[in-house]
């Protein structure tokens, strides 16, 4: 051991020019660039034809000590020696980084190959160790440092910068597109950070949700109104081309969809809120015709946005922003995110989210194109509605519960009340009819037919049977469905072809009419489709059975069994022929025109006031059935309070003795039979 500590101790020999040669090209030599992910201790193999630095050090070292051994006289050799320069630090800060990242992919690769393409100032070459994470929601900044020249570079995961203003981008940031999405889905903050933490990605404070929910809002804002204006403006052209104009023959009038109070609505109530939701019905740009009743498609898009009754979104003005993405969905369709976001930024969005809209565009033409063919081909089937408000339980909480019903006294002293209210002379009469002139395009006739029985609903209450409960004939007139058939549009279609083919063919004018109020019983009223002269009016009918067959034809169709072989005469217990003898006893006209239109042309029956039948046959039941059914329920509704409808004393001792006979205890009671006078 003393003689190896004096052999150590020893001055070693001096290098020969060959060898110092040697070392200085081993010096020289240099490595190429290294990925910033690539360990300055991995193999040779895994570049192949390049030399890594820490390899040439330890080259150089074992020269070193072989001519230091060899000078010594000393036959030694040493093991392989390997440095690295990485520090411990730079490991504990790449520790605390944890989870995933959303990035976008094609910028962070290009980043990354920036990074790879670095060439290090240092003589002995270096490369980039992570150095922070600085985090803004989902969009993060990366900080990496040469070791060797020490530049620092800058990696993010989005390419729009974070924090900046949304007015001031010229795209979607990763946060905003979050944001919009989760808000599109009728989710908030709550919803997002669980998400996130369940694929281990941090989710943004509820804070900077809520700044960028509101930035988000208005300017789904300014795109609404953008939209509405050019809708608004559309309807007004398609209103002046009809000639719709007010009484000043220079403002135009367009036709709304009002849907009374939705909140009241989804509880059974009978369409009393104090706010209406209005929507136009000409501009096909304005709405879609995906369904029949366009209150509830903007109201449905309402509760999806909104995530429905299920959370408060009354602070900040959040229901309101969510509002304006549900109108811009409705005015723009399954691609509103694109529009919308194109509105917004001026930019055309990513690819994806245009694949997406498209996708969905066509899964729902499909959709609709699909019910259309099964509805050609099966034919309208009846829609059967339950009791909505049992099927919520309403009748134990909400606006909708049960409450005790009106006073007798209270209940006879509203409705007298009310019957005064719908009463008209004859000024307050012609002032509705000529304002009612557009019919079911006019509001007015709408509100003015709301609480009255109209000629068209007559059979319906003449021929019904005393023992037959009053409640779905009570809940059918005064809460209608607001859905159409293929006939009633057949029918509508093809009336004002009807009428230009009857005026042609009688050689006459046919004037245009609105609602006509009985002045003895103002809650009765009708609309005829054409009066001609002083004592005629016009009813037209063009079912959709018989449109291609002759009109005599389909006119017979409508006659008594026993008379079809000759000429038509409408039968006295037909549908039809309540309502002609409704119309024309409250119009005080003495002759129809009953008009049966199919593609082949017309046919006109003549049909005369039969007051007689009138007065045995009509008014006594219509008279009773609204005051006893109609009239208490519109006073003092039950409906809305989720119970059942009166039935009157005649109505339940019908019901009992009907009950009685199928119980074998009582004879079965028989009408009487009218005859004609």
């Amino acid at each position: 051991m003393g003689k190896l500590r004096k052999v150590l101790s020893r001055k070693p020999t001096v290098l020969s020019a060959k060898r110092r040669k040697h070392l200085n090209t081993l010096r020289t030599k240099r490595e190429r660039p290294q990925s910033i992910f690539e360990s300055p201790n991995s193999d040779k193999t895994a570049n192949e034809g390049t030399i890594p630095r820490t390899e040439v050090t330890a080259d150089v070292c074992d020269e070193v000590a072989a001519d230091y051994w060899d000078g010594l006289g000393v036959d030694e050799h040493l093991p392989n020696l390997c440095f690295s320069n990485a520090s411990n630090e730079t490991s504990s800060q790449c520790m605390n980084i944890s989870g995933r990242r959303v990035v976008s992919v094609v910028h962070f690769i290009k980043a990354i190959q920036e990074l790879g393409n670095h060439r290090c100032a240092s003589p002995h070459g270096g490369f980039f160790e992570l150095q922070t994470e600085r985090r803004v929601g989902f969009w993060s900044e990366y900080t990496f440092k040469c070791n060797g020249c020490a530049e620092n570079r800058k990696v993010t995961t989005d390419p729009v910068a974070e924090p900046t203003p949304l007015t001031e981008k010229t795209a979607l940031g990763v946060n905003d597109a979050a944001v919009w999405g989760f808000m599109s889905i009728g989710s908030g903050h709550s919803h997002l950070e669980e998400a996130m933490s369940v694929m281990e990605i941090p989710a943004m404070s509820k804070g900077s949700f809520l700044r960028r929910e509101e930035s988000i809002g208005k300017l789904w804002k300014v795109a609404l109104l953008k939209e509405m204006t050019e809708a608004g403006e559309q309807e007004k052209r398609l209103a002046e081309a009809a000639g719709d104009f007010c009484e000043d023959g220079s403002t135009p009038w367009i036709t709304v969809v009002v849907d009374g109070g939705w909140s009241h609505r989804s509880h059974g109530h009978r369409y009393s809120a104090n706010s209406a939701n209005m929507i136009a019905d000409k501009a096909d740009r304005l709405i879609t015709d995906d369904t029949s009743n366009l209150a509830e498609a903007i109201m449905s898009l309402v509760a999806k946005f909104s995530g429905g009754k299920q959370i408060n979104r009354c602070q900040k003005g959040s229901y309101e922003h969510r509002c304006q993405g549900a109108g811009l969905h409705f005015q723009l369709g399954p691609e509103w995110h694109v529009k919308a976001s194109k509105a917004v930024t001026c930019t055309s969005p990513a690819a994806t989210l245009k694949k997406y809209t498209q996708r969905r565009f066509e899964m729902k033409r499909q959709t609709m194109s699909r019910k259309r063919r099964l509805f050609e081909e099966s034919g309208h089937r009846e829609r059967r509605y339950g009791n909505h408000a049992a099927s919520n339980s309403a009748p134990h909480y909400g606006p909708s519960c049960q409450k005790p019903d009106m006073s007798a006294a209270v209940l006879s002293a509203n409705t007298e009340r009310q019957l005064q209210d719908l009463q008209v002379d004859d000024s307050k009469r012609a002032s509705i009819e000529e304002e009612t002139r557009g019919q079911a395009s006019s509001p007015e006739w709408h509100e003015q037919r709301r609480l009255r029985l109209t000629a068209s609903n007559f059979y319906a209450v003449c021929t019904r049977k005393d023992s037959t409960p009053c409640d779905a004939l009570v809940k059918r007139l005064l809460q209608p469905k607001g859905f159409t058939t293929a006939a009633t549009e057949h029918g509508k279609q093809h009336e004002s072809v009807a009428l230009q083919l009857y005026a042609t063919e009688k050689e006459t004018v046919v004037q245009p009419c609105g609602l006509f109020i009985d002045l003895k019983h103002g809650f009765l009223a009708a609309t005829p489709d054409g009066l001609v002269g002083t004592d005629r009016i016009v009813e037209v009918k063009c079912p959709l059975k018989y449109k291609e067959h002759e009109p005599l034809e389909a006119a017979r169709n409508f006659s008594e069994k026993k008379q079809r072989d000759g000429a038509p005469v409408l039968s006295r217990s037909h549908s039809y022929f309540y309502q002609v003898q409704g119309q024309l006893h409250i119009t005080g006209r003495i002759i129809c025109d009953f008009v049966v239109y199919t593609t082949k042309g017309i046919h006109v029956q003549e049909i005369r006031r039969d007051d007689a039948f009138w007065r045995a046959k009509m008014e006594p039941f219509l008279l009773r059935f609204y005051k006893d059914c109609i009239l208490p329920e519109i006073v003092d509704s039950r409906l809305a309070r989720s119970m059942d409808v009166r039935r009157p004393e005649w109505n339940r001792l019908a019901i009992e003795a009907k009950e009685k006979t199928k119980n074998g205890e009582a004879p079965k009671a028989k009408r009487a039979k009218y005859k004609k006078d």
